[in-house]
């Protein structure tokens, strides 16, 4: 009974592993800005991995990232690095080949919409009701 569980499971951990792919793709701010030391993550579904399982990395200095080993189907991916934003999008990763995904994070727009903005009138508010 063990031999069979064990070998249905390397049967499946191979199948899963010849149809790996490669993610890239770059990581911008709301001006078109590269973004560095980002953290860009694809979520593979709980079916195929157990528990789930996540796929991440940093993007380099030109903003761009590469995560490999991602099974083939379309999965969430989700960018974000504070006091920039995060966005999250979905990726279609084919049968052996490379998707790439350019992602916009939303950044502070100027107008007090962006993450420091909120950030500060929370700190003023917090202060201001005696908060820490």
């Amino acid at each position: 009974m063990k031999r069979s569980l064990l070998a249905v499971t390397l049967m499946l951990m191979m199948v899963v592993a010849a149809s790996a792919d490669t993610v890239t793709g770059t990581v911008t701010d709301s001006t078109g800005a590269f973004v560095e030391g980002a953290v860009v993550s694809v979520r593979v579904d709980r079916d195929l991995c157990p528990g789930g399982q996540a796929f991440r990395t940093l993007t380099a200095a030109d903003g761009s990232f590469t995560i490999e080993e991602v099974p083939e189907g379309l999965w969430p991916i989700h960018a974000g690095k504070r006091q920039v934003g995060q966005v999250q999008a979905e990726v279609d990763v084919a049968a052996e080949g490379v998707a790439t995904i350019n992602l916009q994070l939303p950044g502070c727009d100027g107008d007090g919409g962006g993450f420091g903005e909120r950030r500060r009138r929370w700190n003023r508010f917090r202060h201001i009701v005696g908060g820490r």
